[in-house]
């Protein structure tokens, strides 16, 4: 049983990238294209050094998955298995045969909703589901009875919020990782190779990838990391997009307030720095508490 924030992906191709990608952290993933599954998955990634260009992380990081209609039969060249195998590897619920452009209207026009994901109880009026204990899972109390007579027939749970959680701190890595340029190197006029520090929020792959074919060094650093306090020269700084409420994590703003508002180190002020700018992305949320800042 699951219960969280739904979020939806129209796109046609792609949903190994969408699965693992760290934004979605948490939250349910609703697939519009009416066709799931007919590629299958390719092999998994094994190490942080193999960067894939078909995932955009280690892990799967949705809660839960719900599809249209999924292809039971899978065919491609990279197809290492199905992507119901894929799901149940990582204990992924999903469904599908639901009207997803119909939910996907419903959460346009009513905003970012809730959900919940529930499996129908062992004395339902459907019939019972092997290994399924009405017993083992209490209902929940906070949820009143409705004229929905089919919630009697599944185990209840109340709602809960995941952006009230740290979900940065489950997505960030743990240490400092350098990634040398796969390309021409370019260089700062000092000689060294440039490089640029990239906040770990909830890092993509490609993201990365973006930088290193491009001739830079890039340094992901894990979301508390104070690069004011960084011996090693550096050129620019990126933040990358990811998940929750971006508010929440002062450990990562606090060195940007520092930075660029008022007492800022004269050494720093001349640092480009970027991030993933759009409504509810991570850059904007961060502009916005250095604007306040200067006042």
């Amino acid at each position: 049983m699951l219960l969280l924030t739904m979020v939806v992906i129209a796109g046609m191709v792609g949903y190994t990238e969408s699965l693992t990608d760290p934004s979605y952290e948490g939250q349910i993933l609703v697939l519009t294209y009416p066709l799931v599954g007919n590629y299958g998955v390719p092999e998994r990634p094994s190490s942080l050094d193999d960067l894939p260009t078909e995932f955009e992380s280690l892990r799967i990081h949705v809660a839960a998955l719900i599809v249209g209609y999924y292809s039971q039969d899978y065919s491609h060249f990279l197809a290492k298995s199905s992507l119901s195998a894929w799901l149940k590897e990582n204990g992924i619920p999903a469904l599908h045969g639901l009207d997803t452009r119909a939910l996907t209207k419903r959460i346009r026009e009513k905003g970012t909703l809730l959900g919940k994901v529930l499996i129908r109880s062992g004395e339902s009026r459907f019939g019972k589901r092997s290994g399924i204990s009405p017993t083992s899972i209490s209902r929940s109390p906070s949820i009143p009875p409705t004229p929905y007579t089919w919630r009697e027939d599944y185990i209840d749970i109340p709602f809960s919020d995941p952006n009230q959680k740290n979900l940065v701190a489950l997505v960030s890595i743990s240490a400092s990782r350098l990634y040398k340029p796969t390309c021409t190197p370019r260089f700062h006029p000092s000689g060294r190779i440039l490089r640029i520090i990239a906040i770990d929020v909830g890092m993509k792959y490609n993201q990365i990838r973006c930088f290193i074919k491009r001739g830079v060094e890039l340094k992901v650093v894990p979301w508390n990391y104070d690069f004011l306090s960084d011996a090693e020269p550096y050129d620019g700084i990126f933040v990358s997009n990811g998940p929750g409420d971006p508010t929440m994590v002062t450990e990562t703003i606090l060195p940007f307030v520092k930075g660029y508002g008022t007492g800022r180190p004269a050494h720093f002020w001349h640092l480009p720095w970027t991030s993933v700018d759009c409504t509810g992305c991570w850059g904007e949320d961060l502009k916005d508490e250095v604007r306040k800042s200067w006042s």
